[in-house]
């Protein structure tokens, strides 16, 4: 419908979730409402920050450093996107249509 030029889609970061023995999750989750979030040490920096007495002490865990959890689609470049694995990472462009496959043709009259 031709409403947006661009979108960019981030994912959270893998593995983190809410879980019942952390009694100091809402604070946290009132902090992060208001911290930019760009990467796992921003989140990490967030968690510190979100109880006055340390009880919220983030484990930086990384297992793939090669998941990918930004991306970047553009009406410039139908049928692929951009993906990085940070907001400030290296990008790399990806194709989004199958092998022998093309896209539908769309008929602009109607919009």
């Amino acid at each position: 419908m031709k409403l947006h030029s661009t979108i960019t889609y981030s994912f959270m970061v893998a593995g983190h979730s809410k879980f019942s023995p952390d009694r100091f999750f809402g604070l946290l989750k009132l902090k992060l409402r208001n911290s930019g979030v760009d990467n796992l040490e921003d989140l990490a920096q967030v968690v510190r920050n979100s109880t006055t007495n340390n009880y919220n002490i983030p484990q930086l865990v990384i297992e793939n450093n090669q998941r990918k959890y930004y991306f970047y689609f553009s009406q410039d470049n139908i049928g692929h996107a951009i993906i990085k694995s940070s907001i400030d990472g290296a990008e790399q462009k990806i194709n989004l249509i199958q092998y022998n496959q093309s896209l539908p043709t769309i008929d602009h009259s109607l919009y």
